[in-house]
């Protein structure tokens, strides 16, 4: 059963951004975003590398416009012969949060707690 939004598939490449903790300039709260360009995907795709040492994820324009949540899943395992296997994972899905402060917004890995700032706009989850 999937729990993810958009199905995701991960290549090997090298993406990293640095992880930073943010300073307090006010309280983070959840927040959306609009469409978000090329660049601005490529952004998130690139914290999202940082953050999980995969290197490339599928999102849709639409990620973060209607939840503040993303969720990925664990890549499926493959046999030697290159086929998906079969059986169960006991690898978690990693889950990311968009928050705002009202000046800024960052990327929030909930397991490791780093918050990663990002470039675009968004607004509150009320």
């Amino acid at each position: 059963m999937k729990t993810v939004r958009s199905h995701l598939y991960l290549l090997i490449a090298g993406l990293t951004l640095g992880a930073c903790q943010t300073s307090s300039g006010g309280e983070y709260v959840p927040a959306l975003a609009a469409d978000l360009s090329a660049t601005e995907l490529e952004q998130v795709r690139g914290v999202l590398g940082a953050a999980t040492g995969r290197a490339e994820t599928r999102l849709s324009s639409g990620v973060f416009n209607r939840s503040h949540i993303l969720v990925l899943e664990p890549a499926l395992a493959q046999t030697p012969q290159g086929r998906i296997a079969t059986g169960r994972t006991t690898i978690r899905p990693e889950t990311f949060h968009l928050l705002t402060n009202g000046g800024s917004c960052v990327i929030e890995h909930l397991r490791t707690g780093n918050r990663y700032p990002v470039s675009f706009t968004c607004r509150r989850d009320n």
